[in-house]
Parts: C-alpha cells; structure tokens; sequence
C-alpha cells in the first residue's frame, strides 16, 4: 500500500478507532478510568511501532505511515478518554452522579449506590471508614473529624508525604 490516498484513508478510521477506543476503555474502566486509557494506548503504541518496524523494514508502504500511526496512539487514546470525562457523569452501577445548583451556595449531588443504606451513610459519615476510601491525589488523611450536629463541621484535610496539613476542606454539616 504505497498510495498515500490510502495510507491518509487508513490513517484516518485508525485516528477514529483509536478516539473510540479510549473512550470505550474509560467507559468500562473498573476504577481510574485514564490509568487504563494510558495502558490501553501504551499496547497500541507497542503493536503500532512493531509494525512500523516490520513495514519500514520490509518496504511495505510509505514511511511516513507506520510512523504516524505510531505517533497518533498516545494522543487518540487520550481524547477518547477526555470525551469521556467530559460528558460530566460519574458513572455508578445503579446510575450517574447528578448535580444541581440550588442557590447562590448550595450545590446538591445526588447518586444512586447499590449498596445497603447504612453502608453508604458509614462511608460519608465516619472518620475512620472516610481514611479508608477517601484520598484526594493519593495521599492519605492525617485528620478527619465529622460534627453532624446542627452547625457542625467537617475537616478532611489530606497531608503529603511530609505528614504536614495541606488543602484543608472544610463543609458545613
């Protein structure tokens, strides 16, 4: 295939197929839906520059072409996973996170678990159920207190690998 007709026809549903990918890889993500975007597009690099190796080598097309489907995987595979980010849902398996503005500050977020009342109350109520399952940017927290009592606060502040205080949120109960 030397034509560059068909290697520019052939580059474009593979840009296609590899925007489609990553998203469709966000989408069934388990959890950390860019982490497998990037593995997803790190075995499609791998793959595509085997072949760019195999068909420079042996003369098969164009050299540009294998070059740029090599090239294009990384940043397919991440738009994919961007449209996917950007439809603004968190996905659940009972349903999306949904968001409102109810004033001019207050924001209400409603989601549908499927899981027993009492456990999702634990996990948004108790501190030491919130250490274990919240960890903003990977670092864990160093204090977590919950006041539920009328005008009480919370404090979830999250500490760096110093162990000092940084970004603390504090929300009204």
């Amino acid at each position: 295939m030397c034509d560059p007709r068909l290697n520019l026809l052939a580059l474009s549903y593979r840009i296609v197929y590899g925007i489609l990918g990553g998203h469709i890889t966000a989408r069934f993500a388990p959890h950390s839906p860019m982490l497998h975007v990037w593995l997803f597009a790190s075995i499609g690099f791998v793959l595509s520059a085997a072949g760019a190796i195999a068909a420079i080598g042996a003369r098969l097309s164009s050299m540009w072409f294998p070059v740029a489907l090599a090239r294009t995987t990384f940043p397919c595979a991440w738009l994919g996973g961007a449209l996917h980010r950007a439809r603004g849902q968190l996905e659940t398996e009972a349903g999306a996170l949904q968001m409102t503005i109810a004033g001019d500050r207050e924001v209400v977020l409603t989601c549908a678990f499927q899981a027993p009342s009492k456990l999702v109350f634990d996990a948004l109520t108790k501190p030491e159920v919130i250490k274990l399952s919240y960890t903003p940017a990977g670092e864990p927290l160093t204090v977590c207190d919950v006041n539920l009592t009328q005008g009480g606060a919370s404090l979830t502040p999250s500490g760096g690998t110093t162990g000092a205080l940084a970004n603390p949120l504090r929300r009204r109960s």
